[in-house]
């Protein structure tokens, strides 16, 4: 399995390929900074991976502009998108999702609560 992770936040970051490599060291976890860089990558690749996940607020292009421009296109808009993000707003939630997104997680608390989240989320994907 190969993750796409965009997200500008080298400590989330770095506690969610954790957690991905708990649950399975054989998941592959592809970062990018942000929207643009994450767009470049999937551009670039030869395999496209099997699910992403977009934080919200990101600079350059933020995560639902990502979004949108991945459900716009061909090649990318069957993959499954998941907004991860601190925001507990309800009308981001259902704007993202109406724009495609297969799920909105607001970011857990703890290590364990993201473990929980990710083993179950990923297990489905």
């Amino acid at each position: 399995m190969i993750i796409l992770y965009a997200e500008d936040d080298p400590e989330d970051v770095d506690v969610f390929c954790e957690a991905v490599k708990a649950i399975s060291p054989k998941i592959a976890c592809i970062i990018a900074k942000n929207g643009l860089e994450a767009l470049s990558i999937l551009e670039n690749s030869v395999v496209l991976p099997d699910i992403i996940f977009l934080d919200v607020n990101m600079p350059l292009l933020d995560g639902k502009e990502c979004l949108k421009r991945l459900k716009s296109n061909k090649e990318m808009r069957n993959i499954p998108v998941v907004m991860y993000t601190t925001s507990t707003r309800q009308n981001d939630k259902v704007s993202l999702l109406e724009l495609g997104a297969s799920q909105y997680i607001v970011k857990p608390n703890t290590f364990q609560e993201l473990y929980k989240c990710l083993e179950t989320l990923l297990k489905v994907a």
